[in-house]
């Protein structure tokens, strides 16, 4: 809620990026709708989401047993959106990260 309420807010910018001079924009640099900055708030903050999903699942497995299935497809879909994100970083397509290339149906 604080990642996209400041970034739709006036300011345009969470208060790291205003400290940074970063303002969030549209695709046509003008203000990005409201559906673009959760849709991109969403994208950022899954591989985080599911690696904690993954290590709660993980914990409350017995000894011995191994990881649950949901543990397992936790981490593989937080790493392969974390590589994802590298390969476009390392191939700057539009020097954008994958939550703005998602948000602007690119």
């Amino acid at each position: 809620m604080y990642l996209w309420a400041g970034e739709a807010g006036e300011k345009q910018a969470t208060w790291g990026k205003r400290k940074a001079r970063i303002v969030v924009a549209g695709l046509d640099a003008g203000r990005p709708t409201i559906g673009q900055i959760v849709l991109r708030t969403i994208v950022k903050l899954l591989p985080w989401q599911l690696a904690h999903v993954a290590v709660t699942r993980a914990v409350g497995t017995v000894e011995g047993s191994g990881a649950s299935t949901i543990s397992l497809l936790a981490f593989g879909g937080a790493y392969g959106l974390v590589a994802l994100s590298q390969v476009l970083f390392l191939a700057r397509i539009e020097a954008r990260h994958l939550g703005l290339l998602a948000a602007h149906g690119r």
